[in-house]
């Protein structure tokens, strides 16, 4: 595990840490709103390319019930809604010559 992974750990406690799994999420939704199924306290670490696919990595304990979350990827340039929806930052990956954003909404839609 990578020492980014490893400070991503130290935040759960113990027992969470103890059985913690990683999930990557293939085919990050381009331009689009998506829901995954994660438990809430599951933590999103970073989406990035890998090779020609957009990636998600969220490290989660399974031990724990897990909900519908609500994810948006925007380019640069496109018009945010207005108003513009609670959202917390996750990271921006390139593909070709975009720029792509991606939020996880804090309200479901």
């Amino acid at each position: 595990m990578s020492e980014r992974n490893g400070d991503a750990l130290a935040a759960f406690p113990r027992r969470v840490r103890e059985r913690a799994s990683m999930l990557v999420i293939r085919n990050v939704v381009v331009q689009q709103q998506w829901a995954e199924e994660l438990p809430p306290s599951a933590q999103v670490l970073t989406v990035q390319m890998q090779e020609t696919t957009p990636v998600m990595w969220v490290i989660f304990d399974p031990a724990l019930p897990w909900v519908r979350r609500w994810f948006r990827t925007y380019a640069t340039g496109d018009t945010v809604p207005d108003p513009v929806p609670a959202q917390t930052y996750i990271g921006t990956y390139q593909t070709g010559r975009l720029a792509m954003h991606v939020f996880e909404l804090i309200e479901e839609p």
